[in-house]
């Protein structure tokens, strides 16, 4: 085998192992597709999103937000296993046309293997960060998130979307949570009091919002 073959053979294998240390790039902010070489598998990917910081007993719905409020997600193998763990990962938050909801909170200052998008805006998706942008790869047990939902009403239910990359070969494209609703601002049944008025959760719901937002800005 001649030193060509032997040097490819041996970056291909060096890449095997990789997940990009920059993380996620701006092309992958539409189909989160990651540009390597092998495709995606095709099969349920080992990872989920906890999405349990939406629980409550609203209206029959057993996830959902309140708009502009703040919720925690976490990204981890379903099952505690050595194998398990991932180098890379892009997710995003979407509403029932696609279109990025929300935003991240920026996760650099906590975690070390975290960083904001490239997308446009940066805050819509968080993806992965080798420190330096070394060569060296971290196995990830878990990453964790604040995400801020959208501060503009009705802009309906939306999920998690989340692409992990375990080795640079194997890897799990566009995954999904459970469905979210959104706690409307109005109860239904209840009198409206007149056009453009607000029902009494809408104002709870209003002053919640506000509260939460209040406290993340003074901490």
């Amino acid at each position: 085998m001649g030193a060509i073959s032997i040097l490819v053979l041996v970056l291909a294998c060096a890449a095997s192992s990789y997940a990009l240390p920059g993380g996620a790039p701006t092309s992958t902010c539409v189909n989160l597709t990651p540009g390597h070489p092998a495709g995606a598998q095709s099969n349920p990917g080992p990872y989920e999103i906890d999405i349990s910081a939406f629980m409550n007993s609203y209206g029959g719905m057993p996830m959902a937000y309140l708009p502009g409020a703040y919720y925690t997600i976490t990204l981890r193998a379903r099952t505690t296993s050595a194998n398990t763990t991932f180098r890379g990962f892009l997710i995003q938050a979407r509403d029932m046309d696609g279109n990025p909801v929300g935003a991240f909170l920026d996760p650099s200052a906590d975690q070390p293997n975290s960083r904001l998008s490239s997308c446009e805006p940066p805050e819509i998706a968080v993806t992965h960060v080798q420190p330096g942008n070394t060569t060296l790869r971290v196995d990830l047990a878990y990453v964790t998130f604040t995400w801020r939902a959208p501060t503009t009403i009705m802009t309906g239910p939306i999920r998690f979307w989340f692409t992990t990359v375990q080795r640079f070969a194997t890897y799990w494209v566009a995954e999904t949570t459970d469905l979210i609703s959104e706690i409307p601002l109005t109860c239904p049944g209840a009198s409206t009091g007149g056009a453009g008025s607000v029902t009494s959760l809408g104002v709870w719901a209003l002053l919640s919002t506000a509260i939460l937002t209040a406290l993340k800005v003074s901490f």
